[in-house]
């Protein structure tokens, strides 16, 4: 009886908690991210983006197909690249936000009779030193597919620019 009510009452508390709004993991305070996108045959990435303050850090690991597919560890970081960084935060917190990310966390799922197929992992860490952990093989969480989407369109565009800056540099 005496677990039965202190699980009500964690409940009922977490509850209350959650309706005030002081929920301890919240988009506002995410202050890194880390998503690894694996596919058996095909093209894998990862993407980092932390932010501390004003500051903000990128790194991105890729098979560059611009390159034979060689694989490319990229880090951008400092004023240089604050701006476009500081976008990139802000594009994945409306992301998480629009596709109820927070949700996902504990997900950690696998579809045994898949041979070959893809999977994921996804780290948010938040201020309060919080960590959402969700990890799937050929198992995936709702609304998995537009996050997927939109993290590679990302990719894509960090490699376009990135490209670009080499291009500019060898002229």
């Amino acid at each position: 009886m005496f677990i039965k009510k202190c699980l009500h009452l964690y409940k009922k508390k977490r509850y209350r908690i959650l309706q005030e709004g002081q929920n301890t993991m919240m988009i506002s305070n995410i202050r890194r991210i880390y998503f690894n996108h694996r596919v058996a045959r095909g093209w894998s990435y990862s993407i980092e983006i932390k932010k501390d303050g004003e500051s903000y850090y990128l790194r991105t690991r890729f098979d560059d197909p611009e390159n034979s597919y060689q694989p490319t560890d990229l880090i951008w970081q400092g004023e240089t690249y604050k701006e476009i960084l500081k976008s990139f935060f802000e594009r994945i917190i409306d992301l998480f936000d629009n596709n109820d990310v927070l949700s996902w966390n504990g997900f950690d799922e696998y579809d045994p009779q898949t041979k070959d197929g893809q999977g994921f992992e996804l780290q948010i860490n938040f201020e309060n030193g919080e960590c959402l952990k969700a990890d799937g093989e050929n198992s995936f969480p709702e609304k998995y597919y537009e996050v997927s989407k939109e993290f590679y369109k990302m990719v894509n565009e960090i490699i376009s620019i990135y490209h670009e800056q080499n291009s500019a540099k060898i002229i």
